[in-house]
């Protein structure tokens, strides 16, 4: 019987100690969570006011773009880029920086496609999601890093791609 009686106390124990693990354990996943959304809503935050400071750079760089002496001839070079050709073709280095909108075309062939790299960047993965097949017309807006791009254009006849500032 004495055996029985401890048998059951350490039983007992064994339950009395699992039942305050797990509610420790759900009160310390609950307090993290909280802690994280906390963590959250501070980079929320944090992220807005530089937001609002890059947004404050830039007009202020708007404003004081006409009076620049050096950089603004690379700059308006680099609003309005125009480029032709005929067949699989890669281009020259163009210097890219910012926000731009592709145009591109193909007249005719079996596919078109454009690749880009970063000449400066080899690691920097550059995914151009303008193909199909000709006769092709498409646009997209895509963010370059800065650095010195070439494209390769795949294309059996006539192409073009237009790259233009945005903002």
């Amino acid at each position: 019987m004495r055996v029985l009686g401890t048998l059951l106390l350490v039983a007992l124990v064994v339950a009395v100690a699992f039942g305050a693990f797990v509610r420790s354990g759900e009160t310390t996943a609950q307090d993290a969570s909280e802690e994280r959304i906390s963590r959250l809503e501070t980079l929320v935050d944090d992220l807005s006011t530089q937001v609002a400071n890059l947004n404050d750079r830039v007009e202020a760089l708007e404003g004081d773009g006409a009076g620049a002496s050096g950089d603004s001839g690379a700059s308006s070079a680099a609003v309005d880029i125009s480029l032709s050709g005929t067949g699989d073709t890669a281009t020259e280095l163009i210097e890219l920086q910012g926000v731009y909108t592709l145009e591109a075309s193909c007249t005719e062939g079996f596919v078109f496609s454009i690749d880009g790299v970063n000449v400066d960047n080899p690691d920097e993965f550059v995914i151009i999601p303008l193909v199909g097949q000709p006769p092709f017309e498409g646009s997209t807006v895509m963010t370059f890093e800065g650095g010195r791009y070439a494209f390769s254009i795949s294309c059996s006849d006539a192409w073009t791609l237009v790259l233009t500032t945005l903002g």
